[in-house]
């Protein structure tokens, strides 16, 4: 160790002692709250194992939702499917119209044949 200044007191590790217990403690003070800000603002910035575990869950259940979204899909008509049904209902609708009409005309018969009937 070198010697002293002249005209300077030597320090000692004992006349250190307590400015560094001041100082330490006001270190730690300042730190300790530091530290736990840093800590939370951390926790803000990443999600935690149960949200995560949320996440994951609410996604299975989307998941689950769109596979039977699909597979319903895939069995419903096509558009073109529809627009012949369309045709074949119309078509029906003019069938049944004719047997109407043919109906209409055997009830017309027999009306005739019942007041034959009837007259005898």
């Amino acid at each position: 160790m070198s010697a002293p200044l002249p005209g300077a007191d030597a320090l000692t590790l004992a006349d250190l002692l307590p400015w560094l217990a001041a100082a330490s403690a006001a270190v730690n003070g300042l730190a300790v709250p530091v530290l736990v800000w840093w800590r939370w603002s951390l926790g803000q910035l990443f999600a935690s194992r149960e949200g995560l575990a949320a996440e994951a869950a609410e996604r299975a259940a989307l998941a689950d939702r769109v596979l039977v979204l699909e597979t319903v899909a895939r069995h419903l008509p096509t558009a073109q499917q529809l627009q012949d049904l369309v045709l074949r209902i119309e078509g029906l609708r003019g069938d049944l119209k004719a047997t109407d009409e043919a109906m209409e005309g055997f009830r017309d018969t027999l009306g005739r044949i019942d007041r034959v009937v009837e007259q005898q």
